[in-house]
């Protein structure tokens, strides 16, 4: 009899309750459950996009890797990607993310287990994986836009670096476009009300 109860109860749950952004002053606050629903809404939105310009893109492998981008924080936190990518720190924090990431899946049948944490292992690799990467800054991008429409000045550094950022995944790119269009989003009066876009009720 298949049992997937293991797995359904078990560390992947907890995304709903890890907060981002959780050493920064914040308005509101964002699980990494919430982000990674949204880093692969924008990543299948992108995937299309550039498959319509001409480029082949795997949109299940976009959406895999896009939602188990952040899994290893259901059991390592949200980390500071300073940290993460700190010389004396990165062996360490790659070691403690790849266990974490095995032991979320535990629970699945192992060819299941197996691949799921094969293309956790491989989220940024590829053009889907460089997809991913973008969404995921995007995604950062317009959560900082929220926390300064709230009156969080504290985001506009944030968000800015999240603009250099999803700059440099793109520059000369079949996406070379995305950057203008955000970094004018950003830019725009805090008053300017995320939602102006929403149909009338």
């Amino acid at each position: 009899m298949l049992d997937l109860t293991p797995f359904f109860v078990g560390f992947q749950r907890r995304l709903g309750n890890i907060i981002r952004f959780n050493t920064r002053p914040r308005t509101q606050t964002e699980t990494v459950a919430a982000h990674s629903f949204y880093v692969a809404l924008y990543a299948l939105i992108l995937a299309i996009i550039v498959e319509e310009r001409g480029k082949k893109i795997d949109h299940k492998k976009t959406l895999v890797r896009a939602l188990l981008h952040d899994l290893e924080e259901c059991i390592a936190g949200d980390v500071m990607t300073k940290m993460k990518q700190d010389p004396d720190l990165k062996d360490a924090y790659d070691k403690v993310s790849k266990l974490a990431a095995y032991t979320a899946l535990s629970g699945l049948p192992e060819n299941i287990r197996m691949y799921l944490f094969s293309e956790w292992s491989n989220h940024k690799e590829g053009d889907e994986g460089w997809l991913v990467n973008v969404a995921d800054d995007l995604s950062g991008v317009i959560y900082c836009k929220e926390q300064i429409n709230l009156g969080n000045k504290y985001f506009i550094q944030i968000g800015e670096d999240y603009l250099t950022r999803i700059k440099k995944k793109t520059e000369n790119t079949i996406l070379s476009d995305l950057y203008d269009s955000m970094k004018k989003s950003f830019e725009t009066d805090s008053e300017t009300k995320l939602d102006s876009y929403a149909p009338e009720r």
